[in-house]
């Protein structure tokens, strides 16, 4: 990391903050993901009024809509299997399995799932 921060960056915190939040943060598929979930999981009470609330569903819109991805209806549904599962240790396994299997159809994730849930149960 150390190689794509320039001297300026060392002179200025704020700008080594941002540089170092760019570079850490996801981008593609991960980044999508993590911003849907952040906007179909965003927590009414926490905003002040229904401006700011708007603000941030706008924020978020158009962050999701910069990362270029376009959803097919499996991975719509792979979506949806993620928000739900969240909290759920199984969470990162659908991330994994988005991002390795490009081309895995919805059906597919849910006999996984399923797989998984006898594996355990044995």
């Amino acid at each position: 990391i150390q190689q794509k921060l320039s001297e300026s960056h060392f002179n200025d915190a704020y700008l080594l903050f941002a540089r170092l939040k760019e570079l850490l943060q996801p981008v593609g598929e991960a980044q999508f993901i993590r911003l849907q979930r952040k906007l179909y999981t965003l927590d009414t009470r926490s905003f002040e009024s229904s401006s700011e609330l708007l603000d941030k569903i706008k924020s978020l819109e158009d962050q999701i809509d910069s990362t270029k991805i376009h959803l097919t209806a499996d991975k719509r549904s792979l979506l949806a299997l993620i928000i739900a599962l969240s909290s759920h240790e199984r969470y990162r396994s659908l991330i994994q399995i988005w991002q390795t299997l490009p081309d895995i159809t919805a059906e597919r994730a849910r006999q996984i799932l399923l797989e998984e849930d006898k594996a355990t149960q044995a």
